[in-house]
């Protein structure tokens, strides 16, 4: 079967993971789709196919018809309102503010696309990203590890930036987990954090003031970018494009990723991130890390924050 990925919604950041999936030879066909838009999704996809001759082969495929999404294996749900600056612009807005426009738009769109692929795995990119998971989870009636949000593997990504930064060393060499919501009630697992295998507590390499510095940049990266160029989708693009070829692949490669949770340290029937081991088919095992008190209390925390998200949408 040729691995197909439809993505629902041809703004930025459904246009840029399009991008990086067909640079990098993840897919062999990709449905670019916006059901309000089709001619964006045309421009986008003819601007790709002219530089076809550059890659691999693969077929690129528009349109406003969710039918298109009938044969994917993985479908990525980019479609909804964004943070976006203007003259009223607020940089302390939260991804939360956009639950209701989004839960509206999610509410007509989610039965659609079931009715075409039960099968598929469901990717959810659009914020707020935890509660869209947890309302398409219970729209589609999907087993929990087919869906699935991005979360904080953007988070991590950040927060391996800046840590790798301030201590003059590669990025990918940092192993680092922001958990929790994505959004303002993030936490990162520091006892867990390492650099080539060594645990970055007994490296003494960077202060706690350092590390809570860097924290914070990760938590306003966001708004700071989007102050400044008004949308973020480069390193989203990228997140989207590796979660789709760890599926593909099945590489069985783990990342924060927002799931339904089950009695994980007492919490239940909310999605957010934590470890997961993804692969074909999409969550193949959620792992429940040795958090300390103070980490474990922030997971609570931020549980809540979701719950009461939640509470105040109609499932």
């Amino acid at each position: 079967m040729e691995r197909s990925v439809a993505i629902v919604g041809a703004g930025n950041v459904g246009s840029t993971a399009a991008y990086a999936i067909f640079l990098q030879n993840i897919a062999e066909k990709i449905s670019l789709i916006d059901i309000r838009h089709g001619e964006k999704a045309e421009g986008e996809v003819l601007d790709l196919m002219h530089g076809a001759s550059f890659l691999h082969r693969a077929s690129l495929i528009f349109g406003s018809d969710l039918s298109l999404c009938s044969d994917a294996e993985v479908i990525v749900l980019c479609v909804g309102a964004k943070t976006t600056p203007g003259p009223k612009f607020d940089p302390n807005t939260s991804r939360l503010d956009l639950t209701n426009l989004n839960v509206k738009l999610f509410r007509e769109l989610i039965p659609r696309v079931v009715s075409y692929n039960r099968d598929a795995v469901y990717l959810v990119v659009t914020n707020p990203v935890d509660v869209l998971t947890y309302l398409t989870l219970k729209l589609s009636g999907l087993p929990w590890e087919r869906v699935i949000g991005s979360g904080t593997s953007l988070d991590s990504a950040r927060f391996k930036y800046y840590l790798g930064e301030k201590m003059g060393i590669h990025p990918s060499e940092m192993k680092a987990y922001i958990l929790g919501e994505h959004g303002d009630s993030q936490f990162p697992v520091m006892s867990y954090a390492s650099i080539g295998g060594m645990k970055l507590d007994d490296l003494n390499e960077c202060s706690p003031e350092a590390i809570n510095e860097c924290f914070e940049k990760t938590k306003r990266a966001a708004y700071e970018i989007i102050a400044r160029k008004k949308a973020t989708y480069y390193a989203i693009g990228l997140v989207i494009s590796r979660i789709v070829d760890c599926i593909f692949s099945d590489e069985r490669n783990i990342m924060p990723l927002s799931v339904r949770l089950d009695d994980y340290y007492g919490e239940s029937n909310i999605c957010m991130s934590v470890p997961c081991l993804l692969g074909k088919g999409g969550i193949i095992k959620r792992y429940s890390l040795s958090l300390t008190r103070e980490e474990e209390t922030k997971l609570h925390l931020s549980a809540e924050v979701l719950r009461n998200a939640i509470s105040n949408i109609d499932m």
